[in-house]
């Protein structure tokens, strides 16, 4: 006989994280498996698995997770020390080294914590930037954090009303195609012709309208 055989003990670095969110937030085992549409030993065995790693935070701290390529989880990170750093002068680098994660995945963090409460975690003034001119856009391209979740439709149009912000970057920055962004745009445009005018840029000297 061998045990478990129907049970699924793979899980997704999507999963994880969201495992981790209904845990800290204080779900009771059989909610979270309801939830994640999985079988309650699944779920035990995940919370074994974790807690022997010394990788599972308790119900209702302020930790974070980080998850590895390979869906464990690799870096335990406190939002209160994290938060307390970020607002101090420190550089993000100094600060991703404390954690012994790399910048990249403490941008991807911050950015996420942000999406959630950005008065608490403003972008920082090195972070805002000024619009540049066309003549530097090319020279020095703004970088956007890359949105997760439903769409804000006004960060949307205050960053495509910024004619120094490449349709690219925005589309990229919404975690959409292109082709998806300019159909969006076009339907707010629709019904807000005012708030969603068309861009006009320079090409070979004339002016061109884009969407």
């Amino acid at each position: 006989m061998i045990v478990g055989e129907n049970w699924d003990f793979l899980w997704t670095n999507l999963e994880l994280k969201v495992f981790l969110e209904y845990w800290v937030s204080g779900m009771e085992i059989p909610e979270i498996a309801h939830a994640l549409n999985r079988k309650v030993p699944e779920v035990e065995i995940l919370i074994l698995d974790l807690r022997e790693k010394k990788r599972l935070p308790a119900p209702g701290s302020s930790e974070i997770v980080h998850a590895s390529n390979a869906g464990r989880p690799r870096a335990k990170i406190n939002c209160d020390n994290l938060h307390q750093l970020y607002m101090s002068d420190m550089t993000l680098k100094e600060i991703a080294e404390k954690f012994f994660v790399s910048e990249k995945t403490l941008s991807t963090i911050l950015a996420d914590l942000r999406s959630k409460d950005p008065e608490k975690w403003p972008l920082r003034e090195s972070q805002k930037g000024n619009s540049l001119p066309r003549a530097d856009a090319t020279k020095k391209r703004r970088r956007l954090p890359r949105q997760r979740g439903n769409v804000d439709l006004e960060e949307m149009r205050r960053l495509y009303t910024d004619s120094s912000v490449p349709m690219d970057d925005i589309a990229a920055h919404f975690a959409m195609s292109r082709k998806t962004l300019d159909a969006l745009i076009k339907q707010q445009r629709a019904s807000n012709p005012a708030s969603w005018p068309k861009r006009i840029t320079t090409c070979g000297g004339r002016k061109k309208k884009n969407a």
